[in-house]
């Protein structure tokens, strides 16, 4: 089981995959800009997820959007076959800035 799986599988929840593997619209974004991060934050802004998880060292520029972001939880895990970036941090998304920032989302 990879990272993403395990979160769906133990959080009964919804999860969108940045690099499209569990939903293949996202490269639609990434395909679009030239900046990975910003391809994401164009792909998240059209799902409005209530958390995000990602590695601040694979998406270093939305990992540093405190105005967007805040910081909930960060884990670390010694099973490096299963996530291959520690620390995974979850973050609370704030829409309403985004929507001041960028404007509404269609």
């Amino acid at each position: 089981m990879f990272d993403k799986e395990a979160m769906k599988w133990y959080s009964r929840r919804r999860v969108i995959h940045l690099g499209g593997r569990t939903n293949p619209e996202a490269m639609a974004h990434r395909q679009r800009y030239e900046d990975w991060d910003r391809a994401a934050l164009s792909y998240l802004a059209t799902c409005r997820p209530e958390y995000l998880i990602i590695g601040p060292d694979v998406h270093r520029w939305l990992g540093r959007q405190r105005w967007l972001i805040e910081e909930v939880h960060r884990v670390f895990l010694e099973d490096r076959v299963h996530i291959w970036e520690n620390p995974q941090v979850v973050y609370r998304i704030n829409w309403q800035a985004y929507d001041l920032v960028y404007g509404q989302a269609r």
